[in-house]
């Protein structure tokens, strides 16, 4: 094999290497954030050992949830939106106030809207599911939290 053939079989190699790392890549990322989406929702189904209609219940539960947090985001977005345009103006401390105030009051209203989920998860486990559901309870900050656990 002469020098030329060498060096153009490596350069192939080596590109249909780079090809396929970048493949897996972008595959793999595409589907660890799908998993990601869906640990918390599988944790529960594994943890609590729904059944199907249980399963489809709670798949409503998470639809009505997800709707509700981002109705609650999308105002607490307005009102850090007009907080934030006062770094550019003279502060008006009654306004900042009052915006924090509400922003409060908005996060507030998540948690509530978070507690409200788990009771209504709570209400679709039958009494066998219920001893389950209090050990789940004590797990349910790692479950959900957006961040990975460490490891």
């Amino acid at each position: 094999m002469s020098r030329n053939t060498f060096q153009i079989a490596l350069i192939i190699g080596l590109l249909i290497a780079n090809i396929l790392l970048v493949s897996f890549l972008w595959l793999g990322r595409n589907h660890h954030f799908r998993d990601i989406e869906n640990r918390p929702r599988n944790a529960v189904i594994e943890k609590l050992g729904f059944d199907d209609a249980q399963i489809a219940q709670y798949d409503q539960l998470i639809a009505t949830h997800r709707q509700q947090i981002h109705q609650n985001d999308s105002l607490m977005l307005l009102q850090k939106e007009q907080l934030y345009a006062y770094l550019n103006k003279t502060p008006n401390t009654a306004a900042v106030d009052s915006l924090t105030t509400e922003m409060g009051i908005l996060q507030k209203n998540t948690e509530k809207i978070h507690f409200q989920h788990f009771m209504d998860i709570k209400n679709i486990c039958t009494p066998e599911q219920l001893p389950k559901f209090e050990l789940f309870t004590q797990e349910i900050n790692r479950i959900f939290s957006s961040k990975p656990p460490k490891k």
